[in-house]
């Protein structure tokens, strides 16, 4: 069979398959060859140009048997005049999950052209809105378009593979999910094997590896997924809706492994390393399907009779496609632009919320549907009282405010949670619906529309938020005033009084004033912003909820211990550089679990070992805690507070959410590098857990001799066993709530340290709102406009 192939991509990216016996390859990347004295590939024009006239010049020898066009929402390769071959046309469409308009512009083509066969590629979930259209002789062909012949896929599978998680392909902006996952799992120090090469190495790379990662870009099964399967790699893939196909293509013993969200992810990858047998053997059953369904030989058997006869390939049933809205094709096209927009929101963010009143046909709820990263929320839910949480960026385990929020709020579904910003490509580990609020530019008016359009769907019982950013306390004052319910803020982390939001304390007072509730992290804190603000504020520290799995520190002064454990983020490089200047001086060395994120300064853990800083992959609380327990002490790292760093705002005023954890968890002692004014080293003198010293490699030397001695660390783990149950408070989430309804903080295990102080109402119920102050909220006294 002599094919015509017209691609929009060239060899060295996505090479076309073999999809007979001969082939010539064309498309607007591809140049005029010949090879014997036959055509090989020519050049097509970008864009739209006639295929045919151009097809015309081939030799009659050379005259297809069947022309196939792959298109898609690149528009880059858009063949005409198709009704003048006289053999089989066939259409492969591609990539109609991102960019503009992808489907309006594909089934423009569509109509405009005659094909005898319209086969999806990676896109199944788009079946229905092809049959809705009317496109008729519709099919499904996943991983038609793998490239490699039977001899280069059984090259790649080498004898011995990595023990790692390997991933080829692009990061950046355009694929932010994948980045923030990528980076997640580098974090967490599972061996991450992420290369950007061509797909004959990137085989080879999935064949000498124990795992490969697929992360979709848009819901789509992507080529990858079979890549990985030919190369006998155990596949670890998200998971896509029903309707794309992925759940009915394999059998049970074929090594896939779905995951929704990055703790999914990150549990597979852990339990799939540390079973290398039972992953391997997984593994190798995905490359026997492979070669039973997908070889050179059944890809080309399978696309002759789907080309020639229509037949469907037997290992990828389409099934019945139903259409939505009983088939009407205009109501499709009125509702196309907004799905299409939807779509690509899902792109660039993990969270996507959609609102279905009740009158809303059942053809569209099963339409949006199709998409996996989105959330249907129907009229029914949001008759329901809902809590609003409003923070900086998303909430999950990579930051201590995720860790707090989650360990104080472990059943979320009644959230509905707005963000400023997204810092880890739309990650969140908390339930509810979530909302990112991050659009650059927009006025007060538009801030004010932005939060109408979502918050007028709910109803909001009490506001409970945790502000850092600009964004955060406008976003703040507009939701109180928009929904009247009482609001409580907890600020974790200051940036008011020693950062660099000093231009923000008008509006902040104003949110202040608003509170019924105003919780700071540190008893520092509560001084410095009740001196600033004029107004009461109480602590709350940060706590754990449960000391079930408690693990007693175990360490013996007959156990020596050549490396000491830091336990904490990291945040600027100037505070990294402290702790390497001191391993430098070779008087210790470090093990640090910590660094969640791989910010652009950080050095490679190889750099970071030359120094004496040995990288420990994220473990899990319970893990954690046993670690701690079996060591002398824990090294926190702060700040000195003589005008020479880059973090003083965070270090003097901020508690790492850590220390209580360590302190509860297993009662170790904590040495503190810093200055004694900082809140982390007030914290364990205070209570008499700790000790602290400067950067100098002596003192610290000196610090951690005298902590080792027996009698010195017998004294400072029984002080920590006797203050630890006033950081312990299994219902702290609802403390917050019972706190927020009285007006002032509840009692609690920590009153003993922190005295609760006076009554925080500000005025006489701050929950009263005027019938002005929404119409106010425009006005200049309101000072949003210092936001913008």
């Amino acid at each position: 069979m002599r094919v015509l192939f017209s691609t929009v991509s060239p060899a060295s990216y996505m090479a076309p398959p073999r999809l007979g016996d001969e082939q010539i390859n064309c498309g607007p990347d591809w140049e005029n060859e010949k090879k014997d004295g036959r055509v090989i590939s020519f050049r097509t024009p970008v864009g739209a140009y006639d295929l045919a006239a151009l097809a015309a010049r081939l030799p009659p020898e050379q005259k297809p048997d069947v022309v196939v066009c792959l298109a898609d929402a690149s528009r880059r390769n858009m063949p005409r005049n198709l009704r003048a071959f006289k053999c089989p046309r066939v259409l492969l469409v591609a990539d109609t999950h991102h960019m503009q308009s992808p489907l309006t512009n594909m089934l423009n083509y569509i109509a405009a052209e005659t094909f005898d066969r319209v086969v999806l590629l990676y896109d199944r979930h788009h079946a229905g809105i092809f049959r809705t259209a009317g496109v008729k002789n519709l099919f499904w062909f996943p991983g038609l378009t793998f490239p490699h012949d039977d001899a280069t896929v059984k090259a790649a599978r080498a004898a011995q593979r990595q023990s790692c998680v390997a991933f080829v392909g692009q990061t950046g902006k355009f694929h932010p999910r994948r980045s923030a996952l990528l980076s997640m799992l580098s974090g967490t120090g599972i061996p991450l094997r992420h290369e950007t090469v061509g797909q004959k190495e990137g085989l080879r790379v999935y064949g000498s590896s124990l795992i490969g990662l697929n992360t979709s870009l848009n819901g789509d099964l992507n080529l990858r997924v079979f890549e990985i399967l030919a190369a006998g790699g155990a596949l670890l893939t998200d998971r896509l809706t029903r309707e794309s196909g992925l759940d009915m293509l394999f059998p049970a013993t074929v090594g896939i492994f779905l995951y929704n969200e990055a703790s999914e992810l990150k549990e597979y990858a852990f339990r799939l390393l540390a079973n290398t047998v039972v992953t391997r053997a997984m593994g190798e059953a995905g490359a026997r399907w492979f070669d039973e369904h997908m070889s050179a030989e059944c890809r080309q058997r399978d696309f002759r009779r789907l080309a020639i006869d229509g037949i469907q390939p037997a290992f990828a049933e389409l099934g019945e496609v139903k259409p939505y809205f009983s088939g009407d094709a205009q109501r499709l096209k009125k509702v196309l632009p907004d799905y299409e927009a939807t779509q690509e929101r899902c792109r660039t963010e993990v969270n996507v919320t959609v609102f279905l009143e009740d009158a809303v046909p059942d053809g569209l709820a099963a339409l949006y549907a199709t998409m996996p990263r989105l959330k249907l929320v129907n009229a029914a839910q949001l008759s329901e009282p809902r809590d609003l949480l409003l923070t900086s960026s998303e909430v999950n385990r990579r930051h201590g405010t995720g860790v707090l929020l989650q360990r104080y709020f472990p059943s979320a579904d009644t959230f509905v949670c707005l963000r400023s910003m997204s810092q880890f490509g739309g990650e969140t580990d908390f339930g509810g619906d979530h909302f990112d609020l991050g659009r650059a530019g927009l006025s007060t008016e538009n801030r004010i529309n932005l939060l109408k359009g979502i918050l007028g769907k709910y109803q909001i019982r009490r506001i409970l938020v945790v502000s850092f950013s600009a964004q955060d306390f406008a976003y703040a004052l507009i939701a109180s005033i928009l929904t009247g319910a009482p609001m409580g803020i907890f600020i974790m982390d200051d940036q008011l009084v020693y950062g660099k939001g000093g231009s923000l304390r008008n509006i902040a007072k104003q949110v202040f004033e608003r509170s019924r509730l105003r919780l700071v992290i540190s008893q520092e804190m509560k001084e410095a912003y009740e001196k600033c603000f004029g107004l009461p504020f109480a602590v709350m520290p940060p706590i754990v909820t449960s000391v079930a799995q408690c693990c007693e520190n175990c360490w013996q002064a007959k156990l020596p211990s050549t490396r000491h454990l830091v336990v904490g983020n990291i945040w600027t490089a100037g505070q990294l550089n402290q702790l390497r200047e001191l391993t430098r001086s070779g008087r210790l060395s470090l093990e640090w679990i910590g660094g969640a994120h791989n910010y652009a300064w950080m050095p490679s853990d190889e750099g970071l070992e030359c120094d004496g800083i040995r990288r420990l992959a994220s473990l899990s609380e319970p893990e954690l805690a046993a670690r701690i327990a079996k060591m002398p002490l824990v090294i926190i790292p702060s700040g000195m507070l003589d005008g020479s760093e880059d973090n003083e705002w965070i270090t003097r005023l901020s508690l790492p959410s850590r220390m209580a954890f360590i302190l509860t968890q297993t009662h170790t002692p904590m040495l503190v590098l810093g200055s004694p004014e900082t809140c982390a080293a007030r914290f364990v003198l205070t209570l008499g857990t700790g000790m602290c010293c400067s950067y100098e490699p002596g003192a610290v030397a000196d610090t951690v001799r005298r902590m080792m001695e027996p009698e010195t660390h017998a004294g400072l783990v029984a002080r920590a066993q006797a203050v630890a149950g006033a950081f312990v408070m299994p219902d702290a989430g609802d403390w917050i709530w019972r706190s927020l309804a009285a007006g002032r903080p509840e009692p609690a295990p920590f009153d003993g340290i922190y005295p609760a102080g006076s009554d925080l109402l500000s005025r006489q119920d701050a929950s009263v709102i005027s019938k002005d102050e929404l119409a106010d909220a425009q006005e200049p006294k309101v000072h949003l406009p210092l936001i913008i």
